[in-house]
């Protein structure tokens, strides 16, 4: 399953990542410094990873467990990106951004990723 999107509206693109709109933002914005931008992009969500235009490319694999059946989970931490969901231990088989002055490739390296339900 695919998800694509485009938020235009510069105004309502602030308020989701100040983390007024609430959700995971709200969560994190205690963690973000100084915004250096904000840009309108097409965002392709899936089960296997994101691309932001040419700005954002990750895709992620499940790290297994023991049971190699099941995937690796964090239970209940502190901090997490969906409420009520376990992120699943993981890694970066692809993960490379570049916007703004900055740009870095982290692929092979550590991740989480966790189930969610997004709704409007």
């Amino acid at each position: 399953m695919l998800i694509k999107r485009q938020i235009k509206n510069k105004k309502t693109l602030s308020r989701i990542f100040s983390g007024r709109a609430g959700g995971f933002f709200a969560t994190a914005a205690n963690l973000i410094g100084e915004v250096i931008g904000i840009r309108s992009a097409p965002v392709t969500l899936g089960i296997e990873g994101v691309a932001i235009a040419e700005y954002l490319s990750m895709e992620i694999e499940s790290i297994k467990g023991g049971d190699l059946i099941l995937e690796s989970f964090v239970s209940n931490p502190a901090f997490t990106i969906a409420p009520r969901y376990d992120p699943i231990i993981s890694r970066s088989s692809k993960y490379a951004f570049r916007d703004n002055g900055f740009e870095w490739d982290s692929s092979g390296k550590n991740g989480i990723y966790s189930k969610f339900n997004h709704s409007q």
